[in-house]
């Protein structure tokens, strides 16, 4: 049987994260992109924690700091082709970092980082309505 001591927690937590998200694709621009690069970071910390949860603390921190560089730096300052390539090559630098799975490791973190990248592009080529769309839609 569950056990649901921790529901109002959940729910009060859940609130809140549903009042930052929806607050920053409302606003978009930079609010939003922040959002997702903080947001890349932090999948990027929890996929290495995930992998290897008996490494040392510090590395998958440096994970998430890196995964939040890139998504920064490939989709502000270069958005394209060059920015994609770029978010695959990080994954693959990243991957090679890992103790083990490294082909899985890569694989979901390139996808963190291209999702990331998406949603920014997203948000600010297509504006707020396809957004709002997409996020009911998923």
């Amino acid at each position: 049987m569950s056990n649901f001591n921790d529901l109002k927690a959940r729910v009060l937590s859940a609130l809140v994260m549903v009042a930052i998200g929806a607050g920053a694709v409302w606003a978009g621009g930079w609010i939003f992109a922040a959002l997702a690069v903080v947001l890349a970071g932090l999948m990027g910390w929890e996929l290495w924690r995930m992998m290897a949860p008996a490494d040392p603390y510090g590395r998958a921190e440096a994970s998430g700091l890196v995964a939040a560089l890139l998504v920064a730096i490939f989709t502000l300052y270069q958005p394209g082709w060059i920015g994609l390539g770029g978010l695959a090559l990080g994954a693959l630098v990243m991957a090679g970092r890992m103790p083990r799975d490294k082909l899985v490791f890569g694989l979901y973190y390139g996808l963190i980082l291209w999702a990331a990248h998406g949603f920014i592009l997203l948000r600010e080529g297509m504006g707020l309505a396809f957004m709002l769309w997409l996020i009911l839609i998923v």
